[in-house]
């Protein structure tokens, strides 16, 4: 059965729409930010052992606290760490732990927007859990066999059991 001229106008609307948004994530977020994502894999991966990245520079606002909350966690768990609801376990392709984390920027008390960072890019264990406010957001690079690790000056990680890597 063919169709008429307005149901093929109808179908290559639905195509079109579906083109452009086939990407957009569920209810009112945004997909993640696949811009903030690369700067953020691109940096990390430029940078050396004991490079300081400022994350504040790196990836462009509007956003006022960097937030990584680790595979596995739960919405609520994720709401109790940002302080506003976000649909984690529905939109962030991180869902185990050991998996990765997802970087959440908050912007208030909404979001700013959010990527995922997976093991094999950058561990971001050593910051799992906890805001970092944008003018304290900036992290050490640090190389062990096998991982690259950002974590916070000064702060030992016991998720490797290492000591903070050496500030230059």
């Amino acid at each position: 059965m063919a169709l008429g001229k307005s149901s093929r106008r109808l179908v290559g609307l639905l195509i079109v729409v579906f083109a452009v948004c086939g990407g957009c994530g569920p209810g009112p977020y945004p997909p993640k930010d696949t811009d903030q994502e690369l700067n953020f894999v691109f940096a990390v991966s430029d940078a050396k052992s004991g490079d300081r990245l400022d994350m504040a520079v790196v990836l462009a606002p509007p956003w006022d606290r960097f937030v990584a909350i680790a595979g596995g966690t739960t919405d609520a768990e994720a709401q109790r760490l940002l302080g506003f609801p976000f649909p984690l376990e529905e939109v962030s392709p991180i869902k185990r732990p050991g998996q990765g984390s997802t970087v959440v920027l908050a912007n208030g008390s909404g979001l700013g927007g959010w990527f995922p960072v997976f093991v094999g890019d950058v561990s971001l264990r050593c910051l799992v859990g906890r805001s970092f406010l944008a003018d304290n957001s900036t992290f050490v690079v640090h190389d062990e066999p096998g991982q690259r690790f950002l974590w916070q000056d000064d702060v030992a990680c016991a998720a490797t059991g290492s000591p903070p890597p050496p500030v230059p």
